[in-house]
């Protein structure tokens, strides 16, 4: 099911779509509000989300939820 989502996600634009992105960039107006959105997106967001899964990392570490696994990595 997973690969079924990664793959929908992933998957190749197809050539009207890719004709009428190469049309829309040709506007100078569209190129920067592209621009505007796709920095975020691609720049920022993979940090916001390794922070959060970091953040929601430790808050497993402090309840003590992930200590049977520490100790089988740790204590072999």
């Amino acid at each position: 099911m997973f690969q079924a989502i990664r793959d929908w996600i992933e998957r190749e634009p197809t050539l009207a779509q890719r004709e009428m992105l190469a049309r829309d960039l040709q506007n100078p107006w569209f190129r920067a509000a592209w621009t505007i959105v796709d920095l975020p997106r691609r720049y920022f967001m993979p940090i916001l989300y390794t922070c959060f899964g970091l953040f929601v990392f430790l808050a497993f570490l402090g309840t003590g939820v992930l200590d049977p696994l520490l100790d089988l990595i740790y204590y072999r």
